[in-house]
């Protein structure tokens, strides 16, 4: 990561600029429209569909086997139980963008 502060970005902002970009609608109905986004991804995902939203990326769960790991903070051994982890992978228009923005970056420094 770069020198730059790193920024947290919740759900709460990206609905407030929702509301900001659809003039049209009242607050509380384009709130309520980004949590139904979000309800359904997390639905198609939960019931092991996978979610592509192109230019962006999409989204998959996998699974992972239980087993022995290793805690990387204290150097001690785990067992972690099996379980589903969602997985992203980024389009290629979000790629490329985050690649030539880190390249503009670099060349000014």
């Amino acid at each position: 990561m770069s020198d730059k502060e790193r920024i947290e970005i919740t759900s709460r902002d990206l609905a407030d600029d929702l509301v900001y970009w659809v003039p049209g609608l009242a607050p509380t109905e384009t709130r309520a429209v980004f949590k139904t986004i979000l309800n359904s991804l997390q639905d198609a995902l939960v019931s092991g569909n996978r979610v592509e939203i192109r230019g962006f990326g999409s989204f998959t769960t996998k699974y992972r086997q239980g087993g022995q790991r290793r805690n990387p903070r204290t150097g001690e051994s785990v067992y972690a139980p099996a379980r589903y982890v969602v997985a992203f992978r980024a389009g290629k228009e979000l790629r490329e963008s985050i690649d030539f923005t880190r390249r503009m970056e670099n060349q000014q420094k």
